[in-house]
């Protein structure tokens, strides 16, 4: 038995533990796990998980791929929010799970082409990983700090930015803006066309109605079988005034007359729901 066991001890010595490594050389930042990367974007969003992702590659020194992640936040939040409107129209599928999927899938890939090596040479180093609460504090500070951002951009896009942007989506024409993001602004559909909305916004602005008072004024243009009807967004104070009836009847005869001069024109008195509470006479 003796001679067998030294005669294994010489075909197998016993690899010395390794030494650790001196403490200076020892990585003293914590980097976050794929597993915490994966449980934030999963109870939160692509957001969260993004802000992780950047965190660890900053700290890793790739900079560049830091900032990619970054946007990868936001970026893929928008596709999913875009891909749940497409899918919502499919009756019984479960689009909640699939975007689950999506999401956590998209995060992995990325985690393993270009964090897991890094993080691999981490821990062989004696590097640690940062506790769940570190990194569910992260990921929550951090995609609020971007939602934050990404909502002050866009209010500033709707205060500062040309108004062809939200136009063109709203199918509105805007005539005037505030700091309130309050609008006086013709929206048109149901066959009315844009050059009619710009002429009918120019009238009311003639006739004071747009006067860019920090109120929301809101006028709807549609055609109904072959009448130009203007909608107006009133407030109860407007609604009974004494020289209200009065005053929207001339309206109506200046708006007519510049927009539609001898066709059908018929303007609609709207409470702030827009409920019909009067209807001018038609206007040829």
């Amino acid at each position: 038995m003796k001679l067998f066991d030294s005669r294994r001890q010489r075909e197998d010595p016993e690899q010395p533990p390794p030494q650790p490594l001196p403490p200076e050389q020892v990585p003293a930042y914590r980097l976050y796990s794929e597993r915490q990367v994966l449980l934030t974007t999963a109870l939160f969003s692509p957001l969260a998980g993004g802000v992780l992702l950047w965190a660890n590659l900053r700290k890793l020194g790739q900079r560049g791929r830091a900032w990619l992640a970054l946007l990868y936040g936001p970026a893929f939040t928008a596709c999913l929010i875009g891909l749940a409107v497409v899918m919502s129209k499919v009756k019984g599928l479960p689009t909640g799970w699939l975007l689950e999927g999506i999401s956590i899938g998209a995060t992995h890939l990325l985690f393993k082409s270009w964090i897991q090596e890094g993080l691999r040479a981490h821990l062989a180093a004696g590097g640690k990983i940062a506790s769940h609460l570190r990194a569910l504090g992260a990921a929550i500070f951090g995609a609020a700090g971007i939602t934050a951002l990404l909502f002050a951009g866009f209010m500033g896009a709707l205060l500062f930015g040309p108004t062809s942007l939200y136009d063109s989506f709203a199918h509105c024409v805007t005539f005037s803006r505030t700091y309130t993001v309050a609008r006086e602004e013709v929206c048109y559909r149901h066959g009315a066309s844009e050059a009619e909305a710009r002429a009918v916004g120019t009238a009311l602005q003639k006739e004071k109605f747009f006067n860019g008072r920090r109120l929301a004024m809101v006028a709807r243009l549609e055609r109904s079988a072959e009448k130009l009807v203007l909608s107006l967004q009133l407030d109860e104070e407007m609604l009974r005034a004494e020289d209200a009836r009065r005053y929207f009847d001339d309206l109506a005869r200046s708006v007519a007359a510049a927009v539609t001069p001898g066709k059908p024109f018929e303007l609609h008195l709207c409470d702030e729901d827009w409920n019909v509470r009067a209807t001018l006479p038609e206007r040829r």
